[in-house]
């Protein structure tokens, strides 16, 4: 049984190749992952602040597919044990990210539909029914964005409790300073806040710690 787990991690090394961290033996382990929810990369050719919503809805569905298919096969390479629980979390919150920005895609896209559609009819364009029809299409990909937005913060808040949970454990074995506990516990604090008060995600990156 041992000698099958080891070939199956083996070929999930393989599959996965492209998407593994790499790490040089030289830097220091990750205890603390750099991760901020809203770090996206500007996309070439769209809008050039790194939070804004993506302009071309079939690329952030693409993005979404798979960001969902890597954080599906990051989890099966942790419970095998080739990556560590962290980064399997940490590629769960980054496809969550990534669904929510194609949910946020969908609804602009929708609104602008309507307002074009809003002109039409104003001018006696006859194009009534295809108001209505997408009057009812922005309601659903309303929904389905605050879906997407209330998980994406139980993810922040789950992962917040895991990070500061990681970082007593790595304290208590002197891998830790009591400032990145601090420092983990403050974050959690925020992100319970945050949670509570259930105000709209940002629309611009936190600022550094």
């Amino acid at each position: 049984m041992k000698n099958l787990a080891l070939l199956y991690a083996l070929a999930s090394i393989a599959v996965a190749q492209d998407d593994l961290p790499q790490r040089n033996e030289r830097d220091p382990l990750e205890f603390e992952p750099n991760l901020q929810l809203y770090d996206v990369k500007p996309e070439p050719g769209g809008p050039t602040e790194p939070w804004a919503i993506p302009a071309d809805v079939s690329k952030a569905k693409k993005d979404a597919d798979r960001a969902q298919q890597k954080a599906k096969r990051w989890q099966q390479l942790q419970k095998s044990g080739v990556l560590s629980k962290v980064e399997a979390e940490r590629a769960v919150l980054q496809a969550n990210r990534a669904v929510y920005r194609y949910q946020q895609a969908r609804v602009v896209e929708t609104k602008k539909q309507i307002e074009t559609l809003r002109a039409r009819v104003a001018k006696g364009d006859p194009a009534d029914e295809l108001l209505f029809t997408a009057e009812e299409t922005l309601k659903t990909n309303a929904a389905l964005a605050a879906e997407a937005e209330a998980l994406l913060r139980r993810t922040d808040l789950e992962f917040a409790k895991n990070q500061l949970e990681r970082q007593r454990k790595l304290l208590a074995a002197g891998l830790a300073s009591k400032k990145q506990v601090e420092r983990a516990q403050s974050n959690l604090e925020k992100t319970q806040a945050e949670s509570t008060s259930s105000p709209p995600l940002p629309t611009q990156p936190p600022p550094n710690p």
